[in-house]
């Protein structure tokens, strides 16, 4: 069913919510719409009785799970911006997106997968390694956790040494990836 409703808040919070969200002023407005339908999915889920927590981090974690889904579709989201998005410090953020990702895993298959593509398909050659912007450590994790499954001994996706959010991968565990999730392999992979 589609709602209609105008919303409002004030010009004054566009610029404070500019940074909290990661963008340009002028897409406030556009990236509030994703994280407003995620928190209506939230009550809605409480209304119908279909999240019943007794804790206030299951809140946290099913909100984070919901704007993980709505709001950050193909991309799950960093320490900072989680800290951000919650008010709280890099340690209690990475412990909530641990946390929402090991209780959400079949709800979030989505949102990782796609993210995993994303990461894949945006991949460089450097040598005879593949390059891969990565980045949620969250997701090597759950992508070297696939490769350990699928039993084929191939090296697991390692941090890079010289570059922030960037993994190294050879070309047999990189097929083996995007075999998995469905991922176009660039030229000479």
């Amino acid at each position: 069913m589609q709602l209609s409703q105008t919303l409002e808040f004030a010009d004054d919070d566009a610029g404070s919510l500019a940074l909290v969200l990661g963008c340009p002023v002028a897409e406030v407005k556009d990236k509030l719409v994703s994280h407003a339908q995620a928190a209506l999915d939230e009550y809605i889920d409480m209304y119908l009785g279909r999240r019943a927590p007794s804790q206030g981090k299951e809140i946290l974690e099913h909100r984070l799970a919901l704007l993980m889904q709505r709001a950050l579709k193909d991309e799950l989201p960093t320490d900072d911006e989680v800290a951000r998005f919650f008010n709280t410090n890099q340690s209690s953020a990475r412990t909530l997106i641990r946390n929402t990702i090991s209780k959400h895993r079949f709800q979030l298959t989505e949102v990782v997968s796609a993210s995993a593509k994303k990461a894949l398909e945006g991949a460089t050659l450097d040598d005879k390694l593949l390059v891969l912007t990565i980045r949620s450590n969250y997701l090597a994790e759950w992508m070297n956790q696939d490769l350990a499954r699928s039993n084929q001994g191939s090296p697991p996706l390692t941090p890079s040494r010289d570059r922030v959010a960037r993994y190294v991968t050879a070309k047999s565990s990189y097929g083996i990836l995007c075999t998995h999730y469905g991922a176009k392999p660039i030229k000479g992979a």
